[in-house]
């Protein structure tokens, strides 16, 4: 069928996180959710959609904003999933002073996070002028898991997002969303893509 046929993982009575790597890779679907077949749709339009706009050159990451991340007033959460291929090995960079209250994978659309990390990695370096702290892990993202940072009060002035070579390294290339300049919306003309060293 070719690697841009589109392929979905069906699960019934397991979390996407028990699923084999093999699967995770790939969308992975609940039919315990009312609202499966929905789900289907929306993988397979949005892989249709996904091979376009990366044609384009667009972003290679759909990155979202959660004010008021789980009821709470005083968090704001940093969603960034995949827009087309899978990503086995993640990390996120942010500026050293900023923080993150809690980090990880989890549902795509703000769900919870996942309290299981598999290949925790930390490390520092720079980016330009600015000294930076980059995280991440193994639990794989796709277009249906995403990866979280969440912040207490104002986001960092920019946040890096991208894929390390092997489980514990450092990022490779990375896409940039500059929150000062960007009101908390998230647009093409605030992602670039840099490298972080």
């Amino acid at each position: 069928m070719g690697p841009d046929f589109p392929m979905v993982g069906l699960l019934y009575g397991i979390a996407s996180q028990q699923a084999p790597p093999m699967l995770r890779i790939r969308p992975c679907i609940s039919l315990g959710d009312p609202n499966w077949r929905q789900q289907i749709s929306e993988v397979l339009k949005n892989s249709t959609r996904s091979r376009k706009r990366i044609a384009r050159d667009e972003t290679h990451f759909i990155w979202k904003v959660h004010p008021c991340f789980g009821g709470d007033p005083a968090l704001t959460a940093v969603e960034v999933r995949s827009r087309d291929e899978s990503v086995q090995y993640w990390r996120f960079a942010i500026p050293k002073a900023a923080h993150p209250v809690r980090w990880g994978q989890g549902a795509s659309g703000g769900r919870e996070i996942s309290h299981i990390r598999f290949a925790e990695a930390t490390g520092s370096g720079r980016f330009g002028n600015h000294e930076i702290t980059w995280f991440g892990a193994a639990n794989i993202i796709s277009n249906t898991e995403s990866a979280y940072a969440v912040f207490p009060g104002p986001l960092p002035s920019f946040i890096c997002f991208g894929p390390a070579k092997n489980p514990f390294g450092p990022p490779g290339r990375m896409e940039i969303f500059w929150t000062a300049l960007s009101g908390k919306t998230i647009q093409p003309s605030n992602l670039r893509s840099a490298d972080v060293s």
